[in-house]
């Protein structure tokens, strides 16, 4: 039986991939947890086989939770669950140890099959996550360039910026002259474009990828 732990913050998905797998003979959902700490708790508690993990988390992100993970547990195999499927967010997914990468939209036989795969010591990437990685190899690599899905405008720099200088919504939205809509819009985006759930991890991803410096 394939003990799985399900990690992610919005429990309508926790209970979805419950119900998918609820009759399923050789897999069971042992445990769920909301967050990356809380899924280190469990894991503690008790180790499952296969973790189903969101990378936009609160707090620690899915890409630290992964590392954590692999590195307490090296025969636990992590699958990310994601909205965002740029290269970059898949490889760094790949590079801290995942070994499957879907997106939240999953149908039960591929998720089936995910884990199936990745439990039996193989890697399963959806079929839209393998053409991203694919594209990917296949473009020029350039020295300092940000990756395609990083890629931001010059306004969304400066809202970066003044959001790691803990200057709250109003400040940004005087300083820079716009109203403070706009602000909430242009943080919207970043936080879709960086793959996080709130400032903090706006920050924390910035400055890890530089983003602050360019």
């Amino acid at each position: 039986m394939v003990q799985v732990l399900v990690v992610d913050d919005h429990q309508v998905l926790v209970d979805g991939i419950r119900a998918l797998l609820s009759d399923v003979p050789d897999i069971t959902v042992a445990a769920s947890a909301g967050s990356g700490e809380e899924a280190l708790e469990q894991m503690e508690r008790r180790p499952v086989d296969v973790v189903l993990l969101d990378i936009g988390l609160p707090g620690m992100d899915g890409i630290t939770t992964c590392g954590r993970i692999m590195s307490a547990w090296p025969r636990t195999r992590v699958i990310a669950l994601s909205m965002h499927d740029g290269h970059h967010m898949i490889s760094l997914m790949l590079e801290n140890g995942a070994k499957g990468y879907l997106m939240k939209d999953v149908g039960r036989d591929e998720l089936l099959d995910a884990i199936r795969t990745v439990h039996g010591g193989g890697t399963f990437l959806s079929r839209h996550a393998t053409e991203v990685v694919v594209a990917g190899l296949r473009e020029p690599t350039h020295r300092g360039a940000a990756p395609p899905d990083r890629e931001l405008t010059e306004r969304e720099r400066e809202v970066l910026g003044l959001i790691a200088d803990e200057r709250t919504t109003t400040e940004i939205a005087d300083a820079l002259k716009i109203s403070v809509n706009t602000v909430e819009t242009h943080r919207r985006h970043l936080l879709e474009k960086l793959g996080v759930r709130n400032s903090a991890g706006l920050v924390r991803v910035a400055l890890r990828e530089g983003l602050l410096d360019r």
